[in-house]
């Protein structure tokens, strides 16, 4: 059985998920008649509703996944007390971007790969969103847009495979909310954008409100940071690091690091530009990717001028940092240079 906390536009499309494997359903809301029940029932859902405080005694009965909407903070006294006990009782907690996660990883037991690129930043997310999953369109792919910025992940996700049409890369925004309950979620490329003083009634503190947005790396996902801000910047990893994952930045200044993105000012005109090395083979055309250098190579920087910040269609110097990152997002998984140039 499957316990979902909370019935808004989240949690409502873990209900549908479930339901559509066959699991069973317990549904439980602090509103003794939320709007999506109706819904629900519409659908022909079979759900057994609860309305009310929650307690621990809606584990009982068998549940074996709790499913946690994103609006409902768990540092709610009644709703910690039910996650102490559902992991006392060893009962995973997942939120839908979890749900999501696990789809995506049985479904490459049937050769099902796409790439997954992922937003998150306290300011910006769904300018970037958008602009990420349009200049993956015009660089040809089959994209699906999808998370913070509505649909639900996985309403998304089951539309696209009724329709036979699963996409070839994903872009998500993502909250803290989201990413809170993330456990094995492992985008091949995300971008915090920012991180300012933020929900902190939510998270608790700052640093658990960062952390939480820190979420959205995996292991060996590429890291697209804003350097300008240095809370962002803890989540680079140290320099020399054994096994460090790809990083690139982003900012409004000119870029010092070799694939790096910024500005750079001359007569007058702001340029969007990437930080090349002069002496590395030129891999980026086709794979937005240098060779690695060893660790006693000093790299000779140039600025490689992409395009005027006045040729952007979005306007504004906070606009042209949410562009550097859209196109980041884009190269960290080879897709050409050109087409994603054209769609800003």
């Amino acid at each position: 059985m499957v316990l979902v906390l909370g019935l808004g536009e989240s949690g409502l499309a873990i209900a549908r998920w479930c339901a559509r494997h066959g699991c069973r359903l317990r549904i439980a809301d602090t509103r003794e008649a939320p709007p999506n029940l109706a819904a629900l029932q519409a659908e022909g859902i079979d759900a057994e509703f609860v309305g009310g405080a929650f307690t621990p005694a809606l584990l009982d009965g068998g549940v074996e996944i709790v499913g946690l909407s994103p609006g409902l903070s768990p540092l709610e006294p009644a709703l910690a007390a039910l996650i102490a006990a559902a992991n006392e009782r060893g009962i995973a907690v997942w939120g839908e971007l979890e749900f999501f996660a696990q789809a995506l990883r049985a479904l490459g037991t049937s050769g099902y790969q796409p790439k997954v690129l992922a937003i998150t930043g306290t300011n910006g997310k769904t300018t970037t969103t958008s602009l990420t999953g349009l200049l993956c369109q015009r660089a040809g792919k089959k994209v699906a847009v999808a998370g913070n910025i509505s649909p639900a992940m996985l309403d998304r996700l089951a539309g696209a495979i009724d329709d036979t049409a699963l996409p070839d890369v994903w872009v998500l925004e993502l909250s803290s909310f989201q990413l809170e309950t993330a456990r094995s979620f492992a985008p091949d490329a995300a971008a915090i954008l920012n991180i300012t003083q933020d929900h902190l009634d939510w998270h608790g503190s700052f640093d658990a409100y960062a952390a939480a947005k820190g979420r959205i790396f995996g292991a060996t996902t590429t890291r697209v940071l804003n350097r300008d801000d240095a809370a962002v910047m803890k989540f680079a990893p140290a320099a020399g690091a054994a096994d460090a994952p790809r990083t690139i930045t982003f900012g409004l200044n000119e870029p010092t690091q070799d694939g790096d993105y910024g500005l750079s000012r001359d007569n007058g005109i702001a340029w969007l530009v990437e930080a090349v090395d002069r002496d590395a083979p030129d891999e980026t055309a086709t794979t937005g990717r240098r060779r690695k250098r060893d660790a006693a190579h000093t790299p000779d920087i140039a600025q490689k001028r992409l395009m005027p910040a006045d040729a952007l269609r979005i306007r504004g110097l906070h606009n042209a940092a949410n562009a550097l990152a859209a196109f980041a997002l884009a190269r960290a998984i080879d897709l050409p240079a050109a087409p994603l140039l054209h769609g800003l």
